[in-house]
């Protein structure tokens, strides 16, 4: 799994790379104007993962994308239940593209959402958000696979 910055001019085997060095400066900017008591979070998760400091899922996302492949259907509905910043949407996209999924991201700040939503339009393929928070509403599904990670640590 290739999680090196990347960006549009540069060539690149992998077309739905992140362009890493470009979403944490997004990120950080929609962070200081959308984020509530998340700012600093926001801020700098990018960042955190662009220097290595992060280590998340993304980190072995061959064994998470090899899980999702194999869990999702043609069709799929996908439903990513947290995104600190766009890494999940790319994997899941990667791992799941030729099944022509219908990904869903839902989180409780828009900031990630924002990072989603511009790294789906950079890489031309369509994705849905929504702000909700997992600890006091149910999201409305149904849904064929569900990708949690780091919301895990937010829930009592």
């Amino acid at each position: 799994m290739n999680i090196q910055a990347a960006g549009p001019e540069t060539s690149n085997a992998d077309p739905l790379a992140e362009d890493m060095l470009a979403l944490a400066e997004y990120e950080f900017g929609v962070a200081q104007s959308q984020c509530a008591q998340c700012r600093e979070y926001h801020a700098l998760y990018t960042y955190t993962r662009l220097a290595g400091v992060n280590k998340s899922v993304i980190t072995d996302g061959d064994v998470a994308a090899n899980a999702l492949l194999k869990a999702a259907p043609r069709n799929a509905r996908i439903l990513i239940a947290g995104a600190a910043d766009a890494g999940l949407l790319s994997l899941t996209a990667r791992a799941t593209l030729a099944l022509d999924p219908a990904i869903t991201v839902v989180d409780r700040c828009p900031t990630p959402l924002a990072v989603c939503r511009r790294f789906a339009e950079q890489h031309a393929f369509p994705v849905t958000t929504r702000v909700a928070n997992f600890v006091q509403e149910a999201v409305p599904g149904p849904f064929d696979v569900a990708f949690a990670h780091n919301i895990l640590l937010f829930i009592p």
